[in-house]
């Protein structure tokens, strides 16, 4: 049994050792000028001279020289190396040597060109596998393509897939960019670039410098997605985030997660979870927990809203920022809240609409409209339209209150100074002595007053048009009122430091997929059988 296992055995590696070697086609020799055989100690061989050509399966070769190993199945060539695959690969070289087992190439040469119609691969020496048609380099290598030329010291091209691996100090130069990376895979068909590894990548026309560790290039459309570490400077601006889609042609960018805007002109910086921006209107979105914070002289401004946007006149010279719903801000002398606001940065004006409050020292003011004014980054004047109410706090009880149609408040060195009001004018003031002892609360109504302010205390009351009041001392005012209708007293609600102006972003929670119901088993049936 033992022997006839043997036999069987032989017979089988016999069998696979047949087929091995009639795969192995012999390479053809179509014709050369002169032939002669020598036999070296590794085997017969021809020496070939003068319009040398071989053939093997779909490769044609040609050299002006040759020497041709039957046994081995292999041949070294010389001199205006030609190689043809089928009717799209041609590889040019001065030296080659092919091994017809395996069907493999190295062509070398001072200048070694692999071309397949579309692209060119220019190197020192190719490594050429006919069988999956892939060119290898290790000694660097030029490619140029319709639109694009590369260079990296190790790369390789399949001429199948028309697709470049590229490793080692790689360059890519497009009419619209230059990129640097450390590992690049394009395909010169669909015209993607994939990278990995340090990459930059280079705008030609403004200098916009892009840069990510991971990400993919459309060159066709100039349409680009980078991660890992990623950010983008222009002239003036930083961007940086966890991940961005760059569409070159649209101009509309977006960037995803620890967004970071940063304009060194206007100095401000934008955070947020999503951003938007349109080049081709210099307009930029900013959502999911954004704020900004900008630098007006020592002091810093921080604002956040659920929606922040910038634009930029370039005709003015002027980038204006707005915010919408749930504002709010927080700077050392001012503090406020609103539905909306705008604030120009070439006259650092704000404008704050929608339930409007501000805040200074111990001052609270409201309108259904504020228009703030800044002068050196401190607070220099304020206007309000509509429904005007200005509350300014004495104690926990006391609180002195003008109440108006619009009105005008000037501020120095941070503090409230004077304030004009007019229409519809109503006051309420607690009268002190020199020694801070209260007299007692006076009420008018009016047309129009102004009051000058010195250290949060009233100085001078100046009533126009018709003023009617009186003066209840302080044991005898009447109940009710020390308090203007529509009085408010929002000290719970108000920003105290940045803390309350930034946002803590929590990552919104993946809906939890239900793990799949494991199949009951089917339970044996343990009762008696009846026996057949």
């Amino acid at each position: 049994m033992i022997k006839a296992l043997f036999k069987t055995s032989i017979t089988v590696v016999f069998v696979f050792i047949t087929i091995a070697l009639s795969a192995q086609t012999k390479i053809e020799l179509l014709g050369a000028e002169y032939l002669e055989y020598k036999e070296p100690q590794f085997g017969k061989v021809r020496r070939l001279i003068g319009g040398v050509g071989f053939k093997h399966e779909d490769v044609t070769m040609y050299c002006d020289s040759a020497y041709q190993n039957e046994e081995n199945n292999t041949f070294t060539a010389y001199s205006n190396v030609k190689i043809y695959q089928g009717d799209s690969v041609s590889l040019f070289g001065d030296t080659l040597y092919y091994q017809g087992n395996t069907r493999t190439a190295l062509l070398k040469g001072k200048v070694v060109t692999l071309n397949d119609g579309q692209t060119t691969l220019t190197t020192d020496a190719i490594n050429y596998d006919a069988n999956v048609g892939i060119g290898y380099y290790n000694t660097h290598g030029h490619i140029v393509s319709k639109e694009n030329t590369m260079d990296s010291r190790i790369g390789s091209y399949d001429t199948k897939s028309k697709t470049f691996e590229f490793k080692d100090s790689v360059v890519l130069i497009n009419p619209e960019y230059v990129m640097y990376c450390d590992t690049l895979q394009y395909n010169t068909s669909n015209q993607y670039a994939y990278f990995f590894g340090p990459t930059r990548i280079i705008n030609t026309k403004d200098s916009t410098l892009v840069y990510c560790e991971q990400g993919w290039y459309n060159t066709k459309i100039n349409y680009s997605q980078i991660k890992k570490n990623s950010y983008i400077f222009t002239e003036d601006k930083k961007l940086f985030a966890d991940s961005m889609v760059y569409t070159g042609k649209t101009g509309i960018d977006e960037a995803f997660g620890n967004i970071l805007l940063v304009d060194t002109t206007n100095k401000i910086e934008i955070h947020g979870q999503r951003g938007t921006y349109n080049r081709n209107t210099n307009k930029a979105w900013v959502t999911k927990a954004p704020y900004a914070s900008m630098q007006v002289e020592k002091d810093t401004l921080f604002v956040t809203a659920d929606t922040l946007l910038t634009t930029y006149d370039t005709i003015l010279r002027n980038r204006t920022l707005y915010t919408y719903h749930k504002t709010k801000f927080y700077k050392k002398d001012m503090q406020g809240l609103c539905d909306s606001l705008q604030y120009s940065f070439k006259d650092s004006v704000i404008n704050m609409e929608g339930n409007p409050v501000l805040w200074n020292d111990k001052n609270q003011i409201t309108a259904d409209t504020l228009r703030v004014y800044m002068k050196d980054g401190q607070l220099q004047m304020m206007r309000m339209m509509k429904n005007t109410f200005i509350v300014m706090e004495r104690d926990s009880v006391k609180y002195n209150q003008i109440k108006g149609r619009n009105a005008e408040a000037y501020f120095a060195d941070r503090r409230l100074k004077q304030v004009t009001v007019n229409q519809d004018v109503e006051n309420v003031y607690y009268v002190e002595e020199d020694t801070g002892k209260y007299i007692g609360m006076q009420k008018v109504i009016c047309g129009s007053l102004r009051i000058e302010i010195d250290s949060n205390k009233v100085g001078k009351v100046f009533y126009h048009l018709s003023p009617v009041g009186d003066l209840h001392p302080m044991d005898k005012i009447p109940a009710g009122e020390d308090r203007l209708k529509g009085f408010r007293w929002l000290a719970n609600i108000r920003p105290n430091s940045k803390t309350d102006v930034i946002p803590v972003y929590v990552p919104e929670k993946q809906p939890e997929k239900p793990a799949p119901k494991q199949k009951e088993k089917k339970k044996k049936d343990t009762k008696d059988k009846p026996k057949k």
